[in-house]
């Protein structure tokens, strides 16, 4: 069995709700852990577990053997690949254990990808993905993760990383990657690296949404699966999309089919009824969006990260 394990804490808006929704149809098993004292589902495989972050700091602290304080849920990046070990006495027992991030849309097809990652890679020590926002892990994983990250990174800088207040992002490209690469070439993990590779991530860099250069012409979503028609006839069905550091508005009923459009200001509407994803080609609204992404994300770094994050130096 697979489980997905969702850590959020503050209010779980509507397009939150609706991603654990279409997550719960393709995976066995939801456990999502959240103060929202107002969210519940419906959904059978949903587990709802009610922890806020200082309790979960206290018990990552136990977990983990190290002095860590979750001041914001930012942080939890850091942690990410530590989930089993961290929450390994609220999971029920299961081969393959999921993380990811309540901002995507899944497909059924992601239930069948992780199902035959179980099944082929279910008694090895192996990973599949290579993004922060959705990755699987064997239970063999989870269990030396902590063991091969002390391993490549060594006992100080792992701990300042998942101690410090500072966000490191571990759970992508400076840190968890290069750990991989490094122990997926001597054959001591498995790294799938391009299993969810089909996937759509709409880069929060354009305004509106392009697709392997490609303009977006109409997002469904119908029996579980997503269907995208791009411009020249082309069309795809990804395994999920992921939708980040965008305004969502949800304006369906919480049916199982909607459309997913884009409005000229970079706003996201999910709705029961197809609106046409505009293409105004306005450089000026074009350049407003991309000073205002740069503006954010200084913002952040300042607030919740280095700066300049600091490299690994472990050379290994």
């Amino acid at each position: 069995m697979s489980v997905f394990v969702i850590p959020f804490f503050g209010k779980l808006n509507e397009f939150s709700r609706l991603s654990i929704d279409t997550l719960s149809n393709c995976i066995e098993q939801v456990v999502v852990i959240t103060d929202d004292i107002s969210f519940a589902s419906s959904n059978p495989n949903v587990e709802v577990i009610r922890l806020d972050l200082e309790q979960v700091s206290k018990i990552a602290t136990k977990k983990l053997n190290r002095d860590i304080c979750l001041d914001s849920p930012y942080k939890l990046c850091d942690l990410k690949p530590f989930y089993g070990i961290i929450f390994e006495d609220f999971l029920p027992a299961s081969k393959t254990i999921c993380i990811g991030d309540a901002d995507c849309i899944y497909s059924l097809k992601l239930g069948n990808i992780v199902k035959n990652f179980e099944r082929e890679y279910g008694e090895d020590i192996a990973i599949g993905g290579d993004r922060g926002h959705f990755m699987i892990m064997t239970k063999l994983f989870s269990n030396r993760v902590k063991e091969l990250s002390i391993d490549y990174f060594g006992e100080e800088l792992f701990s300042k990383i998942i101690t410090s207040k500072k966000n490191y992002a571990f759970d992508e490209f400076d840190y968890l990657h290069k750990m991989l690469l490094f122990f997926s070439k001597n054959n001591s993990v498995i790294w799938l690296k391009e299993i969810f590779s089909s996937h759509i991530d709409f880069s929060y860099w354009e305004r509106l949404p392009l697709v392997t250069g490609k303009q977006v012409k109409e997002i469904s979503f119908s029996r579980n699966v997503i269907d995208i028609e791009l411009e020249q006839n082309v069309t795809l069905s990804p395994v999920y999309l992921h939708i980040q550091k965008r305004k969502v508005k949800v304006n369906n009923s919480r049916s199982s089919d909607f459309y997913i459009s884009f409005n000229k200001d970079g706003s996201v509407c999910i709705a029961d009824s197809n609106s046409e994803i505009p293409y105004d080609k306005n450089r000026i609204s074009d350049l407003s969006w991309k000073i205002s992404r740069v503006t954010n994300r200084i913002h952040a770094k300042i607030k919740r990260e280095k700066i300049i994050r600091k490299k690994s130096t472990k050379n290994k």
